[in-house]
């Protein structure tokens, strides 16, 4: 599920995230497709195609949310930077990796984000939404993580590379 396919997808995402899941609610949190999207591609593709899932998924998201064009791009990406040193590359059948490390790139996010907003001067309680907003969130996202990873390695196989022919393997 590359190339122009994943704009669609990504578009998708950003919508459902902004209509359906604030209805899913639970504690002050609800489910982040689109960190879960990206870290589950990042993990199945590699950080360079994730990156482009960042970029593209992030500058969606701004233009349909209030904050600044280019933050949510910028905490895709540091989240599945640091999940890439971290982990890496991961294989489709494990399903204990990904729900863990969504739980916490979901805090390193939220994190990002909230600085981010500081830096341009948006004032927050940062205590209270890390507490009420990203420890749920987090939690919400470990579960939600299976059910995502396990659709994204199914419609997104992993590229292996080509073996060497004979050719190749002299020079």
């Amino acid at each position: 599920m590359g190339g122009y396919l994943s704009i669609p997808v990504l578009a998708l995402a950003v919508v459902i995230q902004a209509t359906v899941l604030p209805e899913l609610r639970i504690a002050g949190g609800a489910p982040d497709l689109l960190l879960l999207l990206v870290l589950g591609y990042s993990l199945l593709q590699g950080f360079e195609r994730g990156v482009v899932w960042a970029i593209v998924g992030g500058l969606l998201h701004d233009l349909i949310s209030a904050v600044p064009e280019g933050v949510t791009s910028l905490a895709l990406v540091a989240t599945i930077g640091a999940a890439a040193l971290v982990v890496g590359r991961n294989t489709p059948r494990n399903l204990v990796i990904p729900p863990l490390l969504a739980a916490g790139a979901t805090v390193l996010y939220h994190i990002v984000v909230l600085v981010a907003l500081l830096v341009v001067g948006r004032p927050l309680p940062i205590p209270a939404l890390l507490m009420y907003v990203t420890v749920p969130t987090a939690v919400y996202n470990l579960v939600v993580m299976v059910p995502v990873y396990h659709l994204l390695a199914v419609f997104s196989p992993v590229r292996r590379p080509r073996p060497l022919d004979d050719r190749q393997r002299r020079l």
